[in-house]
Formats: C-alpha cells, sequence, structure tokens
C-alpha cells in the first residue's frame, strides 16, 4: 500500500512530531502516521482524547482542565479551558473537533 500525504506549512508543528516520534520509537514516519490513524479511528472519543492522540496535549492538561471545570458553577467546555490556559492553540482544538466530528459520524 502506498499513501502519499499533503500538508501545508500550517501542518509544520504536526510532521515535526511525527519525525520526533519516528525517531524514539525507531520507526518510519510512515509506521508512526498510521499507528497514529488505527489509534485514533475510535468512536466515541472525547476532544481530551483526541488532542492527546494529536500530540497536542499532555494528560496532565486534562487532569488540570477537569478539574477548573469541576470548580466552576457554571460547567464551560474543556476545549475552551484548554485554550484559555494555554494547553492548547485555538486551531488544534478546532482540528481536533473536526477529527472528533468525523470519528463520531457527525460529518
Amino acid at each position: 500500500m502506498q499513501t502519499s500525504i499533503c500538508f501545508t506549512s500550517k501542518d509544520k508543528w504536526l510532521m515535526d512530531r511525527v519525525r520526533q516520534k519516528a525517531e524514539v520509537e525507531r520507526k518510519s514516519q510512515s509506521a508512526v502516521i498510521l499507528a497514529i490513524l488505527e489509534e485514533s479511528f475510535v468512536k466515541g472519543k472525547r476532544i481530551g482524547e483526541v488532542l492527546k492522540g494529536m500530540y497536542c496535549l499532555p494528560s496532565r492538561g486534562v487532569t488540570k482542565a477537569l478539574e477548573t471545570q469541576e470548580q466552576e458553577k457554571t460547567r464551560r467546555l474543556l476545549g475552551e479551558i484548554f485554550v484559555e490556559q494555554n494547553l492548547v492553540n485555538r486551531k488544534q482544538l478546532e482540528r481536533a473537533l473536526i477529527l472528533q466530528d468525523h470519528l463520531n459520524g457527525e460529518n
């Protein structure tokens, strides 16, 4: 199987992460991308899980945001808290939400 992936300069951060992960795991970049895709295509993932799967958000970030959400009287969406706490940027959140919608069949 051969797959081509096109990305723009806006996706450089993602490809840098793929290269880093490939070096650490001593795998090809293609193998890393396929592993990420296999892991990501599971229905019902929450936004924190999707962002962690995209290597945008550490586990401690999810815990911190959940604690913040619990303490608030009116519960805000976790994605809003992630952005407010500078755990992810708006673009990363938007991409994760798009992926989450597709994973959950809401496209």
